[in-house]
């Protein structure tokens, strides 16, 4: 943050130099363009005619007021209505002097303004690189400061969940602990239990079991019996005939 910081105060004195150069590079711009409006709009149409109408009246005016800024001859100053007020052919070389003078200054002032500017693009470049160089440093501060700022928040996120999960394992962990507990409980009372039926039950089993008869001894197997033999079959005697009645 503190060099985001940093890079905006950079390039916030970036933005204003340069923008200071490039107002004054156009308030140079501006003082010529008035002269050069000066010397084709006011001066030359005055050089041609005399001073007659509003419209020269003013341009007159005009001309007086830019000879004041630009810290013209005083003495020219005051000889121009005078000069400007007769015509062309009536001028004597004074006045005529006086108008050449009052060119010949507007030229120099736009001849100097020229080399102002000239002299000032080379800065004015500088400037404005340095605003450029100073608005990319501002912006790569800017993107560092956001993935930061993600960064941090990924990081309190992390460990929120961080918690959680200590929470849970905590809990987890009280909770075997307590399983674990019951399971020996119970392994305990069993094994209690056991060890009764070891000294109690199974003990006098063991003693009725001594006590207990031999089996008998097992019957021999009977022997199978021999069938007798059948008496001899007598042969029938053959039937006698027995005369009939009345036969001999």
């Amino acid at each position: 943050e503190k060099a985001q910081k940093a890079a905006q105060t950079a390039g916030d004195e970036a933005r204003s130099k340069e923008s200071k150069g490039a107002a004054a590079a156009k308030k140079l711009e501006a003082k010529k363009a008035s002269l050069e409006e000066a010397m084709k709009g006011y001066l030359a149409p005055l050089k041609e005619r005399a001073v007659a109408s509003k419209e020269d009246k003013a341009a007159l005016k005009k001309l007086v007021a830019i000879g004041k800024e630009f810290e013209f001859d005083a003495s020219m100053l005051e000889t121009l209505p005078k000069a400007v007020k007769k015509e062309p052919v009536e001028r004597g070389t004074f006045d005529t002097l006086t108008l050449s003078k009052l060119e010949e200054e507007i030229l120099a002032a736009v001849a100097k303004l020229d080399k102002a500017l000239a002299d000032g693009k080379p800065e004015q470049a500088e400037l404005k690189a340095a605003m450029t160089g100073a608005e990319a440093a501002e912006e790569a501060a800017a993107a560092m400061l956001t993935a930061a700022s993600d960064a941090l928040a990924g990081a309190k996120a992390a460990e929120k969940a961080g918690k959680t999960a200590l929470k849970e394992a905590e809990s987890a962990a009280k909770a075997w602990l307590k399983d674990t507990k019951d399971v020996m409980d119970t392994f305990d009372s069993l094994t209690a239990t056991l060890d009764e039926f070891r000294a109690g039950p199974l003990t006098f089993y063991g003693d009725l079991k001594d006590l207990t008869p031999p089996p008998p001894e097992p019957e021999a197997p009977e022997e199978p019996e021999v069938p007798a033999e059948a008496p001899a079959e007598v042969p029938a005697e053959a039937p006698v005939a027995v005369p009939a009645e009345g036969q001999p």
